[in-house]
């Protein structure tokens, strides 16, 4: 009772402001009849719709009138549009204006005194008695209010007639329908299919570019609508959607929501982890309106459906706010697969990081981006839902809270986490700057991917993208000064933000041109497209190998392995992508047949382990699963690194502080550079080592690494202490004496490579001495700027122990003599480099460099 009666005061309010009235004489309207007005230039009648005006059809103005028979005209593709798009439902009617139950305010003007248009007894029945204690504007208003209550009353009336003529009309055209017509029966409207509809079955997106299935095609239309978008004003009408939406999205998310406890329970007791079933149990009630349903939280308690929503911002009464709210659910969990996160399509996964063709042929044409500020890029991309007639266009942030809280826990982090800056937008945290997995931010990414309907906030085509393809964007790169804010936001495509990284706009557009004038680039390609899903298929073989490499052949044929791999395919990329990308059991039982018969040739079985191999048996073996599976070799022969040495990584990130100290990074590993690699996984295929001092090396390699790893990580903790220098410096020599041969190892000195499984054939002991010693002292790196020599001797503010630096004096050596075997030059050259012509000095660059900064550290 008490909405209507609020309803009831916003509507006396409206009738005081008198809009529609002042709307209507703006325009030129005379005024007809109850909420029917008369525009005298051109003769059409329209009907008042709050301050707007709908043209009433002629069939409606005269349902009598023989109609003339007027040739059929050819309809423009706006027309077509707005007669195939569906309608939106209608809301119940409003309370007449007479009817005191709705309004529940006793006394007031009925049906008898409205209907009678006596004013003096509407105005007398508004005052409830009370006329004499009235001040005079008061009674001024009670008049006009009286005026605007018989004409909203006659209006009613007028409408109710309207309609019960249109529903008889309604009535006989289903009789003619149910009879039919010479030629055939009448089609219902829902066979007539929307515009959305007939351009999803041709292939035709809204933009007016194509698709076949996953892979989007510009058009001429499509690059002529973006570029009209870049050449028109941002100020222009046009945009003003996108103005609104934008507004809206800065007031809502520049602040924690009110509902944030409410919230909170639908993230942590109702989709927790990837477990949808109190989720799904959720929704099903909304679905059937079951809103007193409840929905256990914990063993001792439940909440009803309607509490769980309202207390999220979303009211079970607001028919129209519950529809919304079903719909963008429905919308995005599309895009969610069973594992929790959500799915990419094909062209996600096969193009990568590399700046899509399709996104750079429109991007090519947006030169407004050099001189749009960044709140005009926000409102153009915000803009896109409603250039889409999306129904993603009004939608609410705060129904974007409460979706983005229902999503499992994978896709919420997605999001939160999304363009992976250093400092994540948290305005409830100092200078809005807070961890990176809070629902503000996540929620935020979500909204604005509605807001541009799936496509990106740059190229501003396609069909809708999952998500999952997207990242935030920078729109002021963070290296130019630009914070990770709600105001710098934007959503683009992976293939867009990665290329487009901390470019201007200026050289970004160049890339755009570039990529537009390669046509090799398109996906749409057929021999482009084949070579990128064998690579991409390639690449999940490698996944399911590279945990089973080392260990016995058996497990590099077992059926599991291309289960694994197609379910995966159809996971990511859905069961249409993945058909052309599947294995065939066919052909993987060809492969297996194959490797079974390079066993008995060799004299070999399944229970043979792989380290056991001579490198003509590795490589044979490599070979077959190469042409089988399509995997690279020599990734191959890594993932044997991996397992036997544990060598995919030196230990824990790290960085340069602003004070210049070096400390722990913010997570994750550093690589192992390719030339320590190479000397450690060239132990598999020596056959100069027996199958005892094979193991021996392996295992030595092993336990050395480790060591290096950890001394390398507490020097990292403490690098202010010189002896956790010396220390790390000690296992960087140990383990470049154990594989170069020298000391107590089974290697021998100058041992040649199996180059096959090295992807150089220039690789050699010698090469990748010099290449180690730089990586593990970060010398090739000590010549940039930024401070990137954190582990060189020049770095050590504290100076270097006697014993470190007999270390150092150690590496230099062994560092010139590679250079020496490998370069060309002579020993006396590199001492010497003034000596040298300024070309042959550029060939050195990087070693003078290295011995400067060594120099420096011995020098302290």
């Amino acid at each position: 009772m008490t909405r209507d009666v609020f309803k009831y005061f916003k509507q006396v309010r409206s009738l005081q402001e008198s809009t529609t009235s002042e709307r209507a004489h703006e325009l030129g309207y005379e005024y007809q009849s109850r909420g029917v007005w008369l525009d005298p230039k051109n003769g059409k009648r329209y009907k008042a719709d709050g301050v707007n005006f709908k043209e009433i059809p002629q069939q409606e103005v005269s349902q009598r009138e023989p109609a003339a028979q007027e040739e059929p005209q050819k309809k423009t593709l706006s027309q077509f549009k707005k007669e195939t798009e569906p309608q939106q439902p209608q809301q119940e009617p409003e309370p007449s204006v007479a009817d005191q139950n709705s309004r529940n305010v006793p006394g007031g003007p009925n049906d008898a005194a409205l209907s009678s248009g006596d004013k003096m007894t509407v105005k007398k029945m508004l005052s409830r008695g009370r006329e004499q204690s009235q001040s005079p504007e008061r009674k001024k208003q009670i008049d006009q209010q009286a005026d605007d209550m018989i004409a909203q009353y006659d209006a009613e009336k007028e409408a109710e007639e309207i309609e019960a003529q249109l529903q008889a009309d309604a009535e006989e055209q289903e009789r003619q329908k149910e009879m039919g017509t010479p030629e055939g029966p009448l089609k219902d409207p829902s066979e007539f299919k929307t515009i959305n509809q007939a351009l999803q079955e041709t292939g035709e997106n809204f933009d007016g570019s194509q698709s076949d299935g996953d892979v989007d095609r510009s058009t001429e239309q499509s690059i002529q609508r973006v570029s009209d978008i870049s050449n028109t004003d941002v100020n222009d009408p046009r945009f003003d959607k996108g103005r609104q939406s934008q507004k809206r999205f800065l007031e809502h998310y520049s602040q924690d929501s009110e509902y944030r406890s409410g919230l909170d329970t639908l993230s942590k007791s109702i989709a927790r982890s990837t477990d949808r079933t109190k989720v799904n149990e959720m929704m099903d009630a909304i679905d059937s309106g079951d809103y007193l349903r409840q929905i256990q939280l914990t063993k001792n308690n439940s909440k009803s459906v309607s509490e769980l929503l309202l207390d999220a911002g979303i009211d079970v009464n607001d028919e129209q706010q519950i529809k919304q709210f079903k719909n963008t659910y429905d919308e995005i969990n599309s895009f969610i697969g069973d594992d929790g996160y959500f799915k990419r399509g094909e062209a996600h996964e096969l193009v990568g990081s590399n700046l899509g063709y399709f996104e750079a042929q429109h991007i090519a044409e947006r030169e407004d981006l050099k001189n749009l500020d960044v709140p005009g890029i926000q409102t153009k991309a915000f803009n896109t839902a409603s250039e889409m007639e999306s129904p993603l266009a009004e939608n609410d942030p705060v129904i974007t809270d409460a979706v983005y809280s229902l999503l499992p826990t994978p896709a919420r982090d997605f999001l939160s986490k999304s363009g992976s800056p250093g400092k994540f937008y948290d305005p409830r945290e100092k200078d809005s700057q807070g961890k990176s997995s809070n629902p503000i931010r996540g929620s935020a990414a979500l909204h604005m991917w509605g807001m541009q309907d799936g496509r990106d906030a740059y190229a501003l085509s396609g069909q809708r993208r999952s998500p999952g393809e997207f990242q935030v964007e920078h729109i002021q790169p963070l290296k130019a000064g630009g914070r990770d804010h709600i105001e710098n936001f934007g959503m683009l495509l992976r293939r867009v933000n990665e290329p487009r990284a901390d470019l201007p706009f200026e050289k970004f557009q160049e890339q755009a041109k570039r990529k537009k004038d390669s046509v090799d680039a398109d996906l749409s390609s057929p021999k482009v497209r084949e070579r990128l899903e064998k690579s991409y298929r390639a690449s999940s073989f490698n996944s399911e190998l590279a945990p089973v490499m080392g260990g016995d052949i058996g497990s590099l044929i077992d059926p599991k392995i291309m289960n694994k791999v197609n379910s995966g395919l159809e996971s990511k990329l859905g069961k249409e992508s993945s058909a052309s990308l599947k294995m065939s059991e066919e052909d993987y039982t060809n492969y297996q047949n194959k490797v079974n018969d390079f066993l008995q040739s060799q004299g070999l079985d399944s229970k043979s382990q792989l380290r056991d191999l001579d490198s003509n048996q590795l490589n044979g073996l490599f070979d077959i699963i190469g042409e089988g599976l399509g995997v690279d070799k020599v990734k191959l022969n890594e993932y044997m690194g991996r397992n036997l040495i544990n060598n995919y990584n030196t230990g824990t990130r790290s960085v340069i502080d602003k004070d210049g100290n070096l400390v722990p990074g913010r997570g994750g590993t550093t690589p192992t550079s390719g030339n320590l690699l190479n000397m450690q996984n060239s132990i598999f295929s020596d056959d100069s080592l027996s199958p005892e001092e094979k193991k021996m090396a392996i295992s030595g390699a092993n336990s050395l690494f480790q060591d290096m790893k950890k001394t390398r990580n507490a020097y990292i903790e403490n690098a202010s202490n010189p002896q956790t220098y010396e220390n790390y410096l000690s296992d960087v020599v140990k383990n470049i004496d154990y594989l170069t041969g020298e000391g107590d190892t089974p290697l021998k000195s100058g041992r040649k490579y199996d180059t096959r499984l090295t992807g150089n054939s220039k690789h050699n002991i010698d090469s990748d001495i010099g290449g180690g010693i730089m990586s593990l002292l970060s010398l090739d790196t000590a010549s940039l700027s930024g401070g990137k020599d954190g582990f060189s001797p020049g770095f050590q503010k504290g100076g270097l122990t006697p014993q470190s630096k007999e270390h150092v004096k150690n590496l230099r050596k062994k560092l010139v003599s590679s250079y020496v075997k490998t370069s060309g030059f002579s020993e006396e050259e590199i001492s010497n480099p003034d000596s040298l012509t300024k070309s042959k000095r550029k060939k050195i660059e990087p070693l003078l460099n290295a011995l400067e900064n060594i120099d420096r550290g011995l020098a302290s």
